[in-house]
């Protein structure tokens, strides 16, 4: 789960939404405000999830996630602050996650002391938990136990170690892959950025 850096100028229209009023009627009466908000945070995101790294292309490949749950949480309902994109899949991320939230335990992407490294990515796709609230986060959105997930994820770490063999000096290998895989090419990552950290072995993520 890659740590977002939030833009400094959201869309100003969201503060001005009543806090009263539903999230629906806001999609369907406001569309040109909720597709900016959708814009501005895949945006930010570099056009991957939030949670799972898969690519989100554009606003029809994901939805707006409220991480604190509209349910529980409707005073934050329209704070941007509590917005992020999920990838659309319903195994896991923000469907998966639905109305669940413990305050406590959930760890936010976009938080100034979020360590990505609370997260360990393995080569047979899986992810294991590497201390902070990392358990509760890989159950919440099932970030093991997907069987696509993970396959895609074993994929994205074999074909890296295909492109390494191709280089006789290892070294020119990584920075092959850090320059094409670490890199946003017109504000877009390639999926599975952590698996890429971890497959050459970086220890800090360098500010994009």
């Amino acid at each position: 789960m890659k740590k977002i850096t939030r833009t400094p100028s959201p869309p100003s229209c969201l503060g001005s939404q009543p806090s009263g009023q539903e999230w629906g009627v806001f999609a369907q009466t406001n569309g040109a405000c909720h597709q900016k908000v959708g814009e501005s945070l895949i945006s930010e995101q570099h056009f991957l999830c939030c949670y799972c790294e898969s690519a989100v292309p554009s606003t029809q490949d994901g939805h707006i996630e409220h991480m604190k749950p509209r349910s529980t949480y409707p005073d934050a309902k329209y704070e941007y602050s509590n917005l992020a994109y999920s990838c659309n899949t319903k195994e896991h991320c923000g469907h998966h996650k639905s109305n669940n939230y413990d305050a406590a335990k959930f760890t936010d992407p976009h938080s100034s002391t979020y360590d990505s490294k609370i997260f360990m990515y393995l080569s047979n796709g899986k992810v294991s938990p590497n201390g902070g609230n990392s358990q509760y986060m890989i159950k919440l959105l099932n970030l093991r136990d997907d069987f696509k997930l993970c396959g895609r994820r074993k994929t994205h770490w074999i074909t890296l170690d295909n492109i390494l063999k191709g280089f006789p000096n290892k070294a020119e290998g990584y920075r092959f892959i850090e320059d094409s895989y670490l890199k946003p090419e017109n504000g877009k990552l390639k999926p599975h950025y952590s698996v890429t950290c971890a497959f050459i072995g970086r220890r800090e993520e360098k500010p994009l």
